[in-house]
């Protein structure tokens, strides 16, 4: 197993979050268990970033796709880029229109 200190200490090392140390755990394990390079999953974001969106009632949920050819990295660093390059770009389109209108004045249009 891990401990909570050498969890932390590869997250600072890696520049990788907790929850994407996770994710990438999970294709590791299912590329061993498919025998298969190949790996597609879908995780949650629950977009809770912020006093707006932790507050608010409802749903906020995105399935967001995270894909790699774990045979096409020369490294883990290659791999641990693209993945959190990925993460970025898929949290980055995963807007939802309803916060920026809910952030503005009820009296703005624009």
């Amino acid at each position: 197993g891990i401990t909570h200190k050498e969890l932390e200490a590869f997250e600072k090392r890696s520049g990788l979050s907790r929850n994407l140390v996770s994710l990438i755990s999970v294709m590791f394990a299912i590329s061993v268990f498919n025998r298969s390079n190949n790996v597609l999953i879908m995780y949650t974001y629950q977009n809770r970033s912020d006093a707006i969106r932790r507050n608010a009632v409802g749903e906020l949920f995105y399935d967001l796709p995270l894909a790699a050819k774990l045979d096409s990295y020369r490294n883990l660093k290659e791999f641990y880029d693209d993945m959190k390059a990925q993460t970025i770009e898929n949290i980055r389109h995963a807007s939802c229109s309803w916060y920026d209108d809910f952030r503005k004045p009820p009296h703005q249009t624009e």
